[in-house]
């Protein structure tokens, strides 16, 4: 009896044993943490416009220059040339480099009806005048150092045939072709040159 007794209270000891709940093996969830406050994107700056700078306007291109010239004619000297009643202003090409270019490259708008370009020598030669670059056809008098016109005579443009003085000159004055014949200049007269103008 007291075997049974023993029995029944093992038993009951095991039974209350099993009802104790077990542990988890699931980890218990941590609680989330606060979310950390984000501050606002900052206004931007105000910016302050730089100012607008001036458009400059293209530089206008002078028409009186003539990019082919070393010598630009607006530039040259001037003297008065005095034919019988014509006074003409002349420009003034003393020197070598200038004689060379005399009236090559200009254009007919460049030229006015009584333009005249007197070449000045350092001695009075025997002398001949071609037209190589010369667009313009001329009239040319080859004038002795006393002033007397030795010949005057018509170049054609571009004509690389030279035309020769046909007696000593000290200058040389080329006009537009057809000026001579409307202002009467010929051989044989007088060409009062300011005798300031000499070679250089």
């Amino acid at each position: 009896m007291r075997a049974s007794w023993f029995v029944f209270a093992a038993l009951v000891l095991a039974s209350c044993q099993s009802s104790t709940p077990t542990a988890s093996n699931t980890p218990t969830p941590e609680p989330a943490p606060n979310p950390t406050p984000v501050a606002p994107d900052p206004k931007p700056a105000a910016v302050t416009p730089e100012p607008e700078k001036p458009v400059e306007e293209p530089q206008k291109k002078d028409p009186s220059h003539n990019p082919s010239r070393i010598y630009q004619v607006k530039e040259l000297e001037t003297t008065v040339v005095t034919i019988g009643k014509n006074k003409l202003t002349a420009w003034v090409m003393d020197t070598d480099s200038k004689r060379t270019e005399g009236m090559m490259f200009l254009q007919k708008n460049e030229l006015k009806a009584n333009s005249a370009m007197l070449f000045v020598f350092p001695d009075e030669l025997d002398r001949s005048f071609w037209m190589r670059n010369t667009y313009v056809p001329l009239d040319i008098a080859y004038i002795a150092a006393n002033g007397r016109i030795v010949s005057a005579k018509a170049m054609k443009a571009l004509d690389e045939t030279g035309v020769p003085s046909d007696g000593p000159a000290m200058y040389v004055l080329e006009m537009q072709q057809g000026a001579f014949k409307r202002l009467g200049i010929k051989a044989g007269m007088k060409a009062i040159i300011d005798p300031k103008v000499k070679s250089k």
